[in-house]
């Protein structure tokens, strides 16, 4: 039998808006993902900027009693710098901020560790959270660059204070001290690397499937409305296009029309020349119509042999007939199938909206009706419904 549901889209009337596309709609899915992302990266960041600003203010607050107007200077000048971040968040530019961010809190960490207590400064539990956040952000190179340089500046630290070159309030770390401070850190930022890794690799994964099975279900959508042998529109897109064809005109005042198309003898075609030879008919006869129609315009395959053509904005009777002859001549022009030269022709019924009605039922029953009188006249014609 010819086939009669499918897939691909064809005609006008905005369809893409109605119906969409797989191709397109993917790179949408894409864009919107993307822009959720960098938005949900601002909004975590001015959090973490805000906790930042919080947590800084309060170390100032207590240090205004316990220490020294180094330390003091340090935190002013941090909390000062960490405003800045809000530029380029407010700019959308979560990248720019998380630098900012990233470099004024491991300055202001190894300040303080400077004028303190050394590797013994509590400064040394926020060199961790500075890694994942580096992580978080998405930065790998900025984590690898951020682990090498804490461990470098922890060799300089313990080298600078065996060389008298700061004081700090601990007393002198031995260098095997160093080595286990060392041996932590970097235990902690493989067990940091590992874990985010393997948190990434299955939000990655989710993220896929959810994509995978977003297309998928598209696809089946996009499968059920249209007509797998020509790729038009089918008999379940039918009525909600010509509905909103029947919305368009009541709002403009137009006028819209509908047409009833039936391949003449097309059973015997069928029979004659085999079920192969008949599905190449439908699809020549449907590629001729598309290509001599307007961009808005719509061709559905409504039934085996049967199609309804619908012509929004078209509001005079001379314009539809001009259009329907040059159909009716080129659908007219021999085909060769299977080296058989067929010439091929069609009858038609024309209603008007809102003319011969607004029902979709009742638009369509009235087509039909005015395409069998075209058929009863000799066929390779068309007819306008009796109420015209």
């Amino acid at each position: 039998m010819n086939e009669l549901t499918g897939s691909a889209a064809v005609g006008g009337l905005d369809y893409t808006r109605l119906m969409g596309t797989k191709k397109s709609s993917t790179r949408d899915d894409r864009s919107i993902l993307e822009v959720r992302i960098n938005l949900g990266r601002v909004r975590r960041l001015r959090q973490i900027l805000v906790a930042l600003l919080g947590t800084y203010s309060a170390l100032f607050i207590l240090n205004i009693w316990t220490s020294g107007p180094e330390v003091l200077l340090v935190l002013a000048v941090t909390i000062c710098v960490l405003m800045l971040a809000w530029i380029p968040l407010k700019q959308h530019e979560p990248a720019t901020a998380a630098n900012i961010i990233i470099a004024v809190t491991a300055v202001s960490l190894a300040l303080i560790m400077w004028q303190g207590s050394g590797l013994r400064s509590s400064a040394m539990f926020s060199y961790p959270g500075l890694l994942i956040f580096c992580l978080m952000v998405g930065n790998q190179r900025l984590f690898i660059v951020s682990y090498v340089g804490v461990l470098i500046y922890m060799v300089f630290l313990v080298y600078a204070t065996h060389q008298g070159w700061r004081t700090g309030s601990e007393q002198p770390s031995s260098w095997l001290t160093l080595l286990e401070f060392l041996v932590i850190i970097s235990a902690i930022t493989l067990l940091i690397r590992l874990l985010a890794g393997d948190l990434f690799n299955l939000l990655q994964r989710l993220e896929a499937d959810r994509l995978q099975a977003r297309s998928s279900h598209r696809k089946a959508e996009h499968m059920a409305m249209h007509d797998k042998l020509t790729g038009l529109p089918n008999r379940r897109s039918a009525k909600p296009l010509i509905n909103e064809a029947v919305l368009a005109s009541r709002k403009s005042g137009g006028s819209a029309a509908l047409v009833f198309i039936d391949i003449d003898d097309f059973k015997a075609i069928n029979d004659t020349h085999g079920h192969n030879a008949g599905d190449t008919v439908l699809r020549t006869i449907s590629e001729r119509i598309v290509t001599r129609l307007r961009k808005i315009d719509t061709l559905i395959r409504f039934a085996g042999d049967e199609f309804l053509l619908l012509l929004p904005h078209i509001d005079q009777r001379d314009e539809i007939s001009g259009l329907l002859n040059r159909l009716c001549e080129y659908i007219n022009e021999p085909m060769e199938i299977e080296g058989i030269e067929l010439t091929v022709a069609v009858s038609m019924g024309v209603v008007v909206v809102p003319d011969d009605g607004t029902d979709f039922n009742a638009l369509v029953a009235e087509a039909d009706r005015a395409m069998y009188r075209a058929k009863a006249a000799g066929k390779n014609q068309y007819r306008f419904a009796e109420s015209r």
